[in-house]
């Protein structure tokens, strides 16, 4: 296969298609660029020196297993993730985006670690998918944040993040246990349409605006123990006081 990759359309890309692979992609796209250890790292190589352009763009890319990621990194200007794949696991720690940040129809195929991680501008995770544990623990949302239809599958943990922007769950399915312990929610918050299958742990979580459950399924009553609300309970909309606890 020669000529320009075929992502998009073909010509979108820019790079080269590569050889070993059958759609046309080049090495970045391709799905299975994990295949050694030697492409693998040649995938991170390029990744982490797009990192540093002005606007990086991995939409569409294909990011196979690595054992340090975007660790500890800081994404200077906005980035696109738009329709990626991580393979197992997608390591964000401590890294800080000082701009917008794209995970529209990401697939996280493992887990999903982002840690600690600083989000400076408006984020978007609509339509992703969390297929094994999503761990965002004492991350900073500093702007808007939006989940809307997105997907976790196993466990996902928001335990001790700070929202201080508009945080969007709307229309999410969480599969496995959801814990936003010790969170805290300085803007709206609106789980509207969301289906808890297993458990919603709440404990200790602080909403200083509204927050509104409308049509939201819970399997099992949710836990609110010791949460506080700033706008009393005339500030949580939806929710029917038979499945608080």
């Amino acid at each position: 296969m020669s000529g320009l990759c075929s992502y998009g359309g073909g010509g979108k890309c820019g790079e080269s298609a590569w050889g070993d692979s059958p759609e046309g992609f080049c090495l970045a796209h391709a799905p299975h660029n994990g295949k050694t250890p030697e492409t693998a790292r040649l995938v991170w190589q390029a990744a982490r020196r797009k990192h540093t352009e002005p606007a990086p763009d991995f939409s569409g890319w294909h990011f196979p297993s690595d054992e340090e990621g975007f660790l500890g990194q800081t994404f200077n200007g906005p980035v696109r993730f738009t329709g990626a794949t991580f393979d197992n696991p997608a390591r964000f720690l401590n890294v800080t985006f000082s701009d917008r940040a794209w995970f529209d129809n990401v697939t996280f195929a493992g887990d999903a670690r982002f840690r600690h991680v600083h989000f400076l501008r408006e984020t978007s995770f609509e339509r992703s998918t969390f297929r094994d544990a999503a761990e965002f623990g004492a991350a900073v949302f500093q702007a808007d944040v939006l989940f809307n239809h997105a997907g976790f599958r196993r466990s996902c943990s928001f335990g001790g993040v700070t929202f201080h922007g508009a945080a969007d769950f709307k229309n999410v399915s969480f599969r496995g246990p959801a814990v936003f312990e010790a969170a805290v929610f300085d803007g709206s918050a609106g789980f509207d349409g969301s289906a808890f299958k297993t458990s919603a742990n709440f404990v200790r979580t602080r909403f200083d605006k509204y927050v509104s459950f409308e049509e939201t399924t819970f399997n099992g009553p949710p836990i609110f123990e010791a949460i506080v609300l700033t706008m009393g309970r005339n500030g949580v909309l939806g929710l029917d006081p038979a499945v608080r606890r």
